[in-house]
């Protein structure tokens, strides 16, 4: 585990990503889809990044991985700026950083057999000869409980669950230091999901990996993960440690997305908050507070400035409302209450 005097493995620094988009007319505008995030990733920590569909989270693990370029604000890995890399310390770089997509088949060259595409990276980066590229291809998939045989199988011969695991092999065939998993486990069944989990805990502890957990379910990121940061409309609203952002969150979309939780796995939270309106649009973004024009505590101030995202309760733990205070005390009555069977 890393220490809290520890340097950050990973660091986002005001990180930005504006795209250009044709509106009505064919009028340029700007949709602004991480927007000025500040995120630290311990080195052998597991932190998930949690939100609705379209709040920035892929942008921001494409960013991370240089599949993207953004337009504000720096990522820095072990201290550096990487995208400033070039030659063969970006080369460095891809080879101690990696990316586990979302869709475990679309990640896979349909036409190249799973051993082939495990051992592809080592081809790529010229580990070893041909006879070591084998061995170490064998050697990944015991790693990932599969067994040898599934290397010589295409894509469209395994189940999810398995071409998952080729994936994760894949990813780990450099030996690197950070995986990005991009909602690794969203795209399978419930019984599987749970073996993919088990096997990224085994590795992270058996093989001193830190992760970054993209996922929008908020069960998975409990079971795995040390830290939790929770993105809206592109911003970091909150990040604190798992469980205490889990029993004291302190950001009203926290709130209702801890709610929305199936009650017999909510733990005395409270009963379901129902957000009012849709998301705002990214491309015309509502002034203050992003959150604001769906929020129930929302006030005259929230519609005029942005909340910072400043220290609240115990730790590490941050939230960027202006009444964060009041997030975390009505939480906690609610949650006593219900343990009560009050209303």
């Amino acid at each position: 585990m890393a220490e809290a005097t520890e340097a950050p493995i990973l660091s986002l620094q005001g990180l930005g990503m504006t795209f250009r988009a044709r509106g009505e007319g064919r009028r340029a505008q700007t949709l602004r889809a991480v927007d000025g995030v500040d995120l630290d990733v311990g080195r052998g920590r597991v932190v998930g990044l949690v939100g609705e569909s379209g709040c920035g989270k892929s942008t921001l693990a494409r960013t991370i991985v240089r599949l993207e370029t953004p337009t504000d604000g720096r990522v820095l890995y072990e201290g550096t700026d990487v995208h400033a890399l070039a030659g063969r310390d970006l080369a460095g770089y891809r080879r101690e950083v990696q990316l586990v997509f979302q869709d475990p088949y679309a990640a896979l060259p349909p036409r190249m057999r799973c051993g082939e595409a495990i051992g592809e990276p080592l081809r790529i980066h010229r580990r070893g000869d041909t006879a070591g590229r084998r061995r170490r291809t064998a050697e990944l998939l015991d790693l990932v409980g599969l067994p040898r045989v599934m290397g010589d199988r295409y894509p469209h011969q395994l189940s999810g669950g398995q071409r998952q695991r080729i994936n994760i092999a894949r990813a780990l065939a450099l030996e690197p230091k950070l995986l990005v998993l991009d909602e690794p486990v969203s795209a399978l069944d419930v019984s599987i999901q749970g073996q993919v989990l088990n096997l990224l805990g085994a590795l992270r502890r058996d093989l001193g990996l830190t992760y970054l957990f993209i996922s929008h379910d908020l069960r998975v990121v409990r079971y795995l993960c040390d830290e939790v940061a929770v993105m809206y409309l592109g911003r970091l609203v909150e990040f604190g440690p798992t469980e205490e952002v889990f029993a004291r969150p302190n950001h009203p979309y926290t709130l209702a997305l801890i709610r929305s939780i199936p009650d017999h796995e909510r733990e005395g939270l409270g009963g379901r908050v129902v957000l009012r309106g849709e998301v705002p649009n990214p491309i015309d973004r509502p002034p203050g507070c992003p959150f604001h024009t769906r929020c129930p505590m929302a006030r005259d101030v929230c519609a005029r400035e942005v909340p910072p995202l400043r220290p609240v309760g115990a730790g590490n733990h941050r939230a960027a409302c202006h009444f964060a205070e009041e997030v975390s005390d009505a939480a906690m009555v609610a949650g006593r209450n219900r343990a009560a069977g009050l209303p």
